[in-house]
């Protein structure tokens, strides 16, 4: 998509941060006996923090993550 619209296109690894903010965070919380929202600090941590601060970093107006894309399948006989 980023080669039809003509722009650049990033990829970032947060998988680390990923791990100790969102699943780590997710798994405690469970073993508490509590109900967590993983969604809630993927967009806390990851997605509106990491993602966000790399994007100001690299000057962008604007990101894109793809969270709600949809892939079309054309079946083919």
């Amino acid at each position: 998509m980023a080669a039809k619209l003509g722009t650049e296109h990033y990829v970032f690894n947060f998988t680390a941060e990923f791990r100790r903010d969102v699943m780590e965070r997710f798994a405690s919380g469970y073993a508490k006996g509590e109900i967590p929202n993983p969604c809630i600090d993927c967009n806390r941590h990851s997605k509106f923090g990491k993602l966000m601060e790399r994007a100001k970093e690299l000057d962008m107006e604007y990101i894109a993550t793809g969270h709600y894309a949809k892939i079309k399948r054309e079946e083919i006989f």
